[in-house]
Parts: structure tokens; sequence; C-alpha cells
């Protein structure tokens, strides 16, 4: 081979190379705008949850039930999502955790935090989980990943702007493992801690 051949085909190599990086740069734009309009899109559902229950707390127009019947309501009209949660501050939904300490599922044993869990499991069935420890939302101890435990509530809580959680790995109660994200924010009961 003569040295104009070697560059000949050196040419084409890099102009090859140059398109393939176009086309990779533009497909990834492309799904980069699918993902953003997808969690600019879900994001609507915890935003609208927590004006809807920071508006009602505020009030005292619901009751501990209906948080629970609303929940519900939300993801069976979402089948995008796995499951939905809101959980409170000690007293900041009525103010009646003392008289909720036992006996109902949207409150927590001995404590009487409002925490409303609901779950879609693999085959659709929409379910209301317990949550059994309200301390479980300030675990601060980190995972295998160097995340806290509870950044799923202390994100929001902490900054005090919503928050997206990496995908991880959750055992459902089926014993399954399925990846999930969190799609959290904060919701208001008084005015804003930074007003």
């Amino acid at each position: 081979r003569d040295s104009s051949t070697s560059r000949g085909l050196g040419d084409v190599y890099k102009r090859q190379t140059v398109e393939v990086e176009e086309k990779l740069n533009a497909h990834a734009a492309g799904y980069g705008e699918k993902i953003a309009g997808f969690i600019n899109e879900a994001y609507r559902i915890p935003y609208s949850l927590a004006a809807l229950l920071g508006d009602a707390a505020k009030s005292e127009t619901l009751s501990r039930d209906t948080v629970v019947s609303i929940n519900r309501s939300m993801l069976e009209q979402n089948t995008l999502l796995s499951s939905i949660y809101s959980q409170f501050e000690p007293n900041a939904f009525d103010g009646q955790d003392s008289s909720f300490k036992q006996g109902y599922k949207h409150s927590v044993n001995g404590n009487g935090t409002l925490e409303v869990y609901i779950t879609r499991d693999q085959n659709g069935v929409i379910e209301q989980q317990k949550v059994a420890n309200a301390a479980d939302k300030y675990i601060t101890s980190l995972n295998e990943f160097g995340i806290r435990e509870a950044h799923w509530y202390l994100c929001a809580k902490d900054t005090l702007k919503p928050c997206i959680m990496e995908p991880y790995l959750y055992e459902i109660p089926s014993g399954d493992s399925v990846m999930l994200t969190s799609l959290t924010c904060l919701l208001y009961t008084s005015p804003s801690p930074r007003d």
C-alpha cells in the first residue's frame, strides 16, 4: 500500500466515526427528551396530591380515611405508578395523632402519625400497606450505594425541593424485587420554613 491509500482509509474511518457519533448523540438527545417528558408528566401526580392534601390539612377539610381514598384513586387512575404514599410529620395533618394510636391502617400504631402507603402488585391488585414504624422515614444510615435509607423522604424534607431518586431494587410484599424510582415533593401544611 502506498501512503495515499492509508491516508484515504484513515479519512474514511474518521468520517465514519464522526457520522456514528453524530447519530448516537442525536438518538441520545431524543431519548433524553422522551425521558424528561415522561418525568415531567409523572411529576404532575405528586404535585397535585401535595397541593390537594396540603390545602386540606390547612383547612382541616379531609378525614384520614378520605386521604387514603384519594391516594388509592390516584394510583388506580395512573397505571404507570406502582405505588403512592403520603406521609406526615407528627400532628401535621390534623393535630389528632393521639386519637389514632391504635387500630387504624392509615396511622402508625403507638404513634398515630398519618402514613398512607398504597401499592399495585404485578397482577394489578391495589392494596394499602400498613406503615409499621413512623421513624423509618428518618433513617440516615447509608445503603450499599452510599445513599441514605430514607432518602426518598429526607431529600424533599431537607432541601424543600422536589426530588427524584436514582432507580433502585425494592422488595415487594410477594418477595419479588422490582426496579423503582421515587418522585417526591414536600407537602406544606403551614407556611414554608423558608418563607
